[in-house]
Formats: structure tokens, C-alpha cells, sequence
């Protein structure tokens, strides 16, 4: 049981999906309303798809189902389209119903249409008794009732009719053979007549028709045909391939004239036709190339029948061969006509209004006298009585020169540039050259030569030749290189004539003259600053030389600015235009003078800012090295001199801080603070010596005796901040009697300090012509302790310097900071040395003005 049920459910669910499938299957197809006819009409559907052929099914208002499996509708096929034609289809709401199956979407879209009638058959059966027999059938979808016309037409070599006249007309039925017999009765008498027959049918407000020519032709004479016409004369123009037909002369009274030609290609149909009517008495034609042969034919039509034709055949170069010879413009006074003929032939030949009769026999020639210019030329040769070949030329007479001209005088050009451009006119139509080479002519005649000149003298050879033959010839001389100056000047070359093509000499030697006056002026002014160095006095002359040349660069840059300015005003003023009539190179050089001076300009501020650039430069150079110049160096390597071991509490009192670590105003006021110093040591040493009775010591000088292998007597030695010269390391103290030292050249009083064998007055030490207090040492403008000695630094106890013995209060120190050297009595054949007061290094050379190694002043 349980099993029976499991296989029902099965079966259930099984029923279920088929359901469901179906449900969706039919849910795809859908239906749409496709069109509303408001009469019956033959319709065709197109369908248009994407992917995949839709399943398509029209529904018309009475309910039929037009399908392909149906049967009952035409399906076309076409590139992803459908086409269902539905002939008759019902007035009224027609339906689509389809399946777009994979298509996203498809299109719909109707058209009226018409079934297309066509001639299956037509036949030409017989021609007689002024009738032709023929046979047709046209074809249609369905039966039905058509019109027809029968006609008699010409056609051309092409088979396009030319010509025709209708015959017969009627009704006939569709799918099925039709026998007509037609009257010929309105035909004139010919020999190529062709039967058309033109069916048409309309429906539904559409017409269809159709049109067939039988394929042979057929003659006929019509008995009341009118007569030919009597005769028509030809003339032939084979060199302008044209020919005319004129039957002036045998006019005749009808309604119209019918003119037509043949040729050898087609000798059956006209080439071509013209219809005229009754007043017109020619026709030209024009004649195809390559033809020397053609058939002409002329019919006119009364009462609407057309007579019978005119026809002649014409072969024009049988026997006859003529020609004219000269060309169309020629410097000749006569024209040359050669001919070749095997009969003698009449001709007439005019020119212009002037004619002459010839006759021409066998191979010859004939000259025609030509008028000035224009010459209309003919030559008419009588082939027949009705048959005239003419030959027409237009022959031009030009028996006077072109005229060449040239814009500006071309006997004497002198230019500095590689080339010139020649300018000037002659006849329009004329051949240009220059020393043989075609130069291109405007349409006016004018021309614009650019002529590439070498250095010296250029000839060139200028031709103008008119189509005639006439020729005009001119040399053109110009010279190429340094223009001279009185030349220049003469021929307005020189500038604008003010002298300006002497602006590059005269800046030249304005910038020249300011640098050697700019590097004087400085040489004088440094000359008198002695203090600075050689490297500072280059560049501030540097610095000077390129403000200088700056200003005046800038100077000539805005007048060369200027003088572009005026340059281009004269450029876009009446004068140039007078310049150019007077002479186009003229006006070239006005434009190129303003492209110098605009170019001169750009070089000159471009230089200008160089230079200012430079003399910045320079500046701040100039700045640098003299800050370098103020800032003496740091002797010893150390702002501080360290006091020797063991020396006593005040032995610091004597250092001093040199000048570099203090302010520039600071360093000038201890420089005034030491003139000071010596200028009132000076003052102490003169009077002391004049109350002791001494003599004065005329030494500006501290001299010092070498040793060279001395060494300090003891470890007591002074030890200053600035490393002493060699010869100062070397110069022996011998102390005196009393607590004073003496340096220089005077001499010691009882109780003083002996130094180099001299004595200073009591209880005061002397060095360097100054004098300092009782029991101290003097030393750079400063005082010392009693038993000490001041050197830059602290002292220690009392200094022997050499063998003597120093006194226990007072010692003596060698100091740079305050003299120039100092001085002992050293023996004649030493050299003398002089000490900077700045850096403190000796300096071998005694008479120079400046330290080598700092740089400062050695008077200051």
C-alpha cells in the first residue's frame, strides 16, 4: 500500500512539472496588434530579428491564421528579416502573435505593395498590306485586365529610342498569348522601324507596368507619303569637330524638320537627332572624334506623316588632305597652308574680312599675308557641289617686343647680403628667365626673383620671350660684399642715411673707453686706501668694470629699442608704401632694418642683464673679502693663554681677549686706545730722559739680537698667546741695576733694569718708547702687577732672559701688540725684521707697507 502510494505521489509530481513547463512555454509567445487597414490592399509584413528566427502567425479581422506551416502565405528570407506578402489582405485590425524565442527584441513593419506586371513574349510575326502581325503575353499573380500600346520606334546604336509614333492601343488579359494586328498607315516610308509594346495595370491606387522592343526590325513604304526634300549642303569643320547641315535652299512648307546622322559604327541608328520645327532651316551636330566618314539624313513631317528621307554619304579626307601650319601666336607676317589634293580643288581663304579664291592641286603650299594681332583664319575647300570642308584657326600677329621693366635703377646695386630680390613686370602670358632658368610670372605680369649673389660682381641676364617669339632682353649688375662708405652713403645704403651704420663702432668704442677709465679711477682711489688688499681692489675694479658696462648696455638697449620703434612706425606709414613703388628691395630693407634692430635689442638686454648679474656678484664678493680684512686671525690657535703651572693668583691679570671674538667698533676702539698708549709712552720716555741727562733714543724700532741656539735660562720663561718669530724666541733680557727695564736704544740709569745692555730710569719699565708706573711692566697699553710681567697673557715671577740675572721685582717681556718690533743691540751684519702690531709675525722685508699674511696696514 505504502509502495502504491509512493508512485502515485511520483506520478503527481511528475504531472506538476509537465504543467509548469507548458506554463512557461506559453507564456514566451505573445500577442500584439500588428496593423489597421482602412482598405483592402496588398500588404507585406517584414520582421526583423537579432538572433534567432521568430516563430511569427498573422491573424487577420475575420480570424484567419496566415502562418508559413499554414501554407496560405508567400514567405521571404532575407539577412536576419522576414517578408509575408499578403495579397487582398482584409480592411481592418490585423494581429501579430509570435515567439521571440533567444531575440531580445523584433521588429514590425507593413507596406503596400503592388504585384509586377511583366511581358513574358512579344513577337514581330509579318509585315504586309500596311500592317504588322504580332504576338505578346504578360504575367501577373492573378487574373486580370491590362492596357497596352503598340508603338513604332528608331533606336540608336545603343538601342535607346530616338524616335517614336504610336500605333495602336487596347486591353488584354494577364497569363495568356494576345494577337494584334496593327495599322502602319502613319508611318512614313523606312527601312529600320521597330515595334515597342508597353503594358500597365493599376490597383489598389498603385500602378505596375512594363516595356519590351521586338527584337528585329522591319521596313515600310507608305504610298501617300510626301516627297524627300531636294537637297541639303554640308559643310564639315574636322578641326573643331563640328559639321553643319543647311537646307536653306530647299525649304519646304511643313510642320516640322527631323535632321539626323550615321556613322560607320552605326549604320543603322542615327548617332544623333535633332527635331525643328518649320521656321528652322540648320542644325550643326557635333562630330565624333576619330571620324572621317558620316551619312546624313533629313525628313520633315506634314500632316503627320513624314516624308520621304535625304541621305548622303560624305567622306571628306578621300583624296583631300589640308592644313594650317603657323601657330596661334606668331611674330610671322604670314600664315603657311599646305595641302595635298589628287584633283584640283576650289577653296576659298579669307582672313578676317579679306578673301582670295585659290585653286589647289597636287602637294604644295600656300601663303596668306597676316594683319597686326588678331587674324581669324579659314580656308573653305569644295569637296562636291553640296559638300564644303572648312578649316578655322585664330592666328595672333605679335610683331612687337614685351615690355620688361624693373622696379628700382639695376645698373648699379651694391648689397652686403648673399641675395637680392628682383622685382618688376612684363606681359602677362610671357616666359621669364634669368640667366636661363624660368622664373615663375604672376597672373598681372608681374614677378619677384630671389637672386643668390657671390662676392663681387654678379651679372645676370634677364628674358622675357611673349607667345609670338618677340623677345626682351636686360643685364641686371650687381655687386655683392663691403659696400663702401661715400658708396653707401650715396645710394642711401648707410642705415637710414643719419649715420646709423655707425652704432656698432661708436658703442664699441664707448664701452671700451669706460672700462680703461673705470679701471684708472679705481686704481687711483685704491691707490690712496692702502689698507686694502691686492685681492679686494681686483674685484671692486671688477665689480666696478661691470656696473659700468651694464649702464651703457642698458643705454643702448632702449635706444636700439627706439630706433625698432621708429623702424616699425616707418614700416606701417604712408613711406613705405612709397618705398615699395619707388622700389621693393627698398621696402625689403625697411622690414629688414627692423628685424636688426628688434634682434639688436634682445642681444643688447640680454648682455645687460648678464653683466648686472655679474656685478652682483661681484658685490657681494667685494663685501665678503673686506669683512675677511677687519677680522684679524686668532694667533696660537686659542682665544685664552693658559698661565704656567704654578704661577701665582694674579698671574691671569694679563690675558687678553683677542680682537676676533670682539665687535668690529669694539676692536677700532681699543686700535684709537692703543695710539693713545704709545703716543703717551712717548711723551713719558722723552721726559724721563731729559731729566736723567740721557740721550733720547732716535730708534723707531725694536731691534733684536739673534741667537740662534739660545734657549731659556729657566722654566720661569714668559709664555705669551702669540707665537714670537724665531729672532724675537731668541732675543736676550739682561736685567739692569735697578727694578726698571729698558727696550730700545737709550741707556739705563743707576737701579734700573738693563735690557740689550741699556738702563730705563727708576722704577719704570720702557718698551717701545713708551713708559709705564713704577715697579709694573707696560706691555700693549696695559699695566702688570709688581713682579710680574704683562705679554698677552699672565706672567710669572721674575724672567731672566739669557745668562744676566733679572731683578727680583720687575722683568722685561718682548710684545708685538703695541710697536712694530722691538729693538736690541744686535750686531751690524743681522738683518732687520719688522713684527705686524696685528698678527704679530715677523716680516723680513723692513720697508714693507702691508702684512703678507694678514694684510693690514703696518703704519696704522
Amino acid at each position: 500500500m505504502k509502495r502504491l502510494l509512493h508512485h502515485l505521489l511520483s506520478i503527481l509530481i511528475f504531472l506538476a512539472l509537465l504543467a509548469g513547463m507548458a506554463g512557461t512555454a506559453l507564456a514566451v509567445e505573445q500577442s500584439k496588434e500588428l496593423m489597421v487597414l482602412p482598405r483592402q490592399a496588398n500588404i507585406v509584413v517584414s520582421i526583423e530579428y537579432e538572433n534567432e528566427e521568430p516563430d511569427i502567425i498573422l491573424i487577420s479581422p475575420d480570424s484567419t491564421v496566415y502562418s508559413e506551416a499554414a501554407g496560405n502565405v508567400t514567405v521571404e528570407r532575407g539577412e536576419k528579416m522576414l517578408y509575408f506578402y499578403l495579397p487582398d489582405a482584409l480592411a481592418g485590425q490585423w494581429l501579430i502573435r509570435y515567439d521571440k524565442k533567444t531575440n531580445e527584441f523584433i521588429t514590425a513593419n507593413y507596406i503596400e505593395y503592388t504585384p509586377s506586371l511583366t511581358i513574358d513574349a512579344l513577337d514581330l510575326k509579318s509585315v504586309s498590306d500596311g500592317r504588322a502581325e504580332i504576338s505578346f503575353n504578360a504575367g501577373y499573380p492573378k487574373d486580370i485586365t491590362y492596357n497596352y500600346v503598340v508603338s513604332a520606334v528608331l533606336l540608336d546604336e545603343n538601342r535607346n529610342v530616338t524616335g517614336r509614333k504610336e500605333l495602336d492601343t487596347g486591353t488584354a488579359r494577364s497569363n495568356q498569348n494576345e494577337t494584334r494586328r496593327v495599322s502602319l498607315n502613319k508611318l512614313s516610308s523606312y527601312d529600320h522601324y521597330y515595334l515597342e509594346l508597353e503594358v500597365y495595370f493599376k490597383e489598389y491606387a498603385i500602378e505596375t507596368n512594363d516595356a519590351k522592343i521586338t527584337d528585329r526590325n522591319f521596313g515600310y513604304i507608305n504610298d501617300r507619303q510626301p516627297e524627300s526634300i531636294a537637297g541639303v549642303h554640308v559643310s564639315i569643320d574636322p578641326a573643331s569637330l563640328i559639321f553643319t547641315m543647311d537646307w536653306s535652299d530647299f525649304k519646304v512648307s511643313c510642320d516640322q524638320y527631323v535632321a539626323a546622322y550615321y556613322t560607320d559604327v552605326s549604320p543603322d541608328a542615327p548617332v544623333d537627332y535633332q527635331s525643328l520645327e518649320s521656321g528652322y532651316t540648320s542644325a550643326v551636330f557635333d562630330l565624333p572624334p576619330d571620324t572621317h566618314s558620316l551619312t546624313v539624313e533629313l525628313t520633315y513631317i506634314r500632316g503627320g506623316l513624314s516624308s520621304s528621307p535625304y541621305r548622303r554619304q560624305i567622306d571628306w579626307e578621300q583624296g583631300l588632305s589640308l592644313s594650317i601650319d603657323t601657330p596661334e601666336n606668331t611674330n610671322s607676317v604670314q600664315a603657311v597652308v599646305t595641302y595635298k589634293t589628287d584633283i584640283p580643288r576650289n577653296a576659298e581663304i579669307s582672313v578676317n574680312d579679306e578673301k582670295q579664291q585659290v585653286v589647289l592641286t597636287g602637294n604644295n603650299s600656300v601663303s596668306i599675308q597676316l594683319e597686326e594681332f588678331t587674324n581669324e583664319i579659314s580656308v573653305r575647300c569644295a569637296l562636291d557641289d553640296m559638300t564644303d570642308v572648312i578649316y578655322r584657326k585664330s592666328i595672333y600677329s605679335d610683331r612687337i617686343a614685351p615690355v620688361l621693366r624693373f622696379y628700382e635703377k639695376v645698373d648699379a646695386i651694391s648689397v652686403e647680403e648673399d641675395h637680392f630680390l628682383l622685382t618688376g613686370e612684363t606681359e602677362p602670358g610671357c616666359k621669364l628667365t634669368v640667366n636661363g632658368v624660368e622664373s615663375p610670372l604672376n597672373e598681372d605680369g608681374s614677378f619677384l626673383a630671389d637672386l643668390s649673389l657671390e662676392k663681387d660682381e654678379n651679372v645676370f641676364s634677364v628674358i622675357s620671350t611673349d607667345p609670338a617669339g618677340n623677345q626682351s632682353a636686360q643685364n641686371v649688375t650687381i655687386y655683392h660684399g663691403d659696400v663702401p662708405a661715400a658708396a653707401a652713403i650715396a645710394a642711401g645704403q648707410n642705415g637710414d642715411g643719419d649715420g646709423m651704420g655707425y652704432l656698432p663702432m661708436f658703442f664699441t668704442m664707448l664701452i671700451g673707453m669706460s672700462v680703461v677709465l673705470t679701471v684708472i679711477v679705481t686704481g687711483v682711489v685704491l691707490g690712496k686706501r692702502r689698507a686694502l688688499i691686492r685681492g679686494v681692489m681686483t674685484v671692486t675694479t671688477l665689480r666696478n668694470v661691470f656696473l659700468l658696462v651694464t649702464v651703457f648696455l642698458a643705454a643702448a638697449a632702449a635706444f636700439a629699442r627706439l630706433l625698432a620703434e621708429r623702424a616699425r612706425a616707418a614700416a606701417e606709414s604712408l613711406a613705405f608704401i612709397r618705398a615699395a613703388q619707388r622700389s621693393p628691395q627698398e621696402a625689403h630693407l625697411m622690414l629688414k632694418e627692423y628685424e636688426n634692430l628688434n634682434r639688436i635689442f634682445f642681444v643688447l638686454a640680454a648682455a645687460a642683464g648678464i653683466c648686472l648679474v655679474g656685478s652682483i656678484l661681484f658685490m657681494v664678493l667685494n663685501r665678503v673679502l673686506k669683512k675677511r680684512r677687519n677680522t684679524p686671525p686668532n694667533p696660537g690657535g686659542s682665544d685664552r693663554t693658559k698661565p704656567k703651572p704654578g704661577a701665582g693668583p694674579d698671574s691671569s691679570k694679563g690675558r687678553q681677549i683677542p680682537a676676533g671674538k670682539r665687535g668690529k667698533a669694539k676692536a677700532e676702539n681699543e686700535t684709537k686706545q692703543v695710539s693713545a698708549d704709545k703716543q703717551q709712552s712717548r711723551n713719558s720716555s722723552a721726559s724721563d730722559v731729559a731729566g736723567t741727562g740721557q740721550p733720547q733714543s732716535t730708534a723707531s724700532e725694536t731691534r733684536i739680537k739673534p741667537e740662534p741656539k739660545a734657549a731659556p735660562a729657566e722654566p720661569k720663561a714668559v709664555k705669551t698667546g702669540v707665537p714670537a718669530p724665531e729672532t724675537a724666541k731668541s732675543a736676550r733680557v739682561e736685567a739692569g741695576a735697578s727694578a726698571q727695564v729698558s727696550s730700545g736704544a737709550g741707556a739705563a740709569g743707576p737701579a734700573q733694569v738693563s735690557h740689550g745692555g741699556k738702563s730705563a730710569t727708576p722704577a719704570q719699565v720702557s718698551h717701545g718708547g713708551k713708559s709705564a708706573t713704577p715697579a709694573q711692566v707696560s706691555h700693549g697699553g696695559k699695566s702688570a702687577t709688581p713682579a710680574q710681567v704683562s705679554h698677552g697673557s699672565a706672567a710669572t715671577a721674575p724672567v731672566s732672559h739669557g745668562s744676566a740675572p733679572a731683578a727680583p721685582a720687575q722683568s722685561s717681556s718682548v710684545s708685538g701688540s703695541d710697536s712694530a718690533s722691538e729693538n736690541t743691540n744686535a750686531a751690524p751684519t743681522a738683518p732687520p725684521a719688522v713684527f705686524c702690531p696685528h698678527c704679530g709675525k715677523m716680516i723680513k722685508k723692513s720697508k714693507a707697507m702691508f702684512c703678507p699674511f694678514c694684510g693690514k696696514s703696518l703704519r696704522s
